[in-house]
């Protein structure tokens, strides 16, 4: 059985790149593993920027498709982001869960941000922080 893995995303850029980040960090072969595309909708949201968010994700998930990743997005509602995702870590029975940072600092020195701390406290799996940057543009 292959392995799982939670890619909690927002809809950016930057969180987009976490799922590339897992293929070349993480993945010996893209398609070894069942990549989870996860986004925790909060309370308040306007149904629009719902429908905005959830359009942007299922174009996220197909693009990393096309790169040959097994993706498929899954979506919660909850009171804030480390519980919605803990809680979709537990449902989907993931062995792994993939967050992003993109402080400027690297890695080994800065502390985990409040969300991942949270996550790694309260899941019950691994969890890795990968750095996330934009990709400059080639002009």
């Amino acid at each position: 059985m292959s392995p799982k893995i939670l890619v909690p995303v927002d809809g950016t850029e930057l969180a987009e790149q976490v799922i590339y980040r897992v293929e070349g960090d993480i993945l010996s072969a893209p398609g070894e593993a069942e990549i989870i595309i996860a986004h925790v909708r909060l309370p308040g949201i306007d149904e629009r920027d719902r429908g905005r968010m959830t359009g942007r994700l299922v174009q996220q998930t197909m693009v990393a498709s096309t790169r040959g990743l097994r993706c498929k997005l899954e979506q919660i509602d909850a009171d804030t982001i480390p519980e919605g995702i803990c809680e979709l870590a537990k449902r989907e029975r993931v062995d792994l869960i993939a967050m992003y940072t993109d402080s400027a600092r690297p890695l080994g020195e800065r502390p985990q941000g409040s969300y991942s701390r949270a996550v790694a406290e309260n899941s019950g799996c691994e969890v890795r922080v990968l750095e996330a940057r934009l990709r400059p543009v080639q002009g």
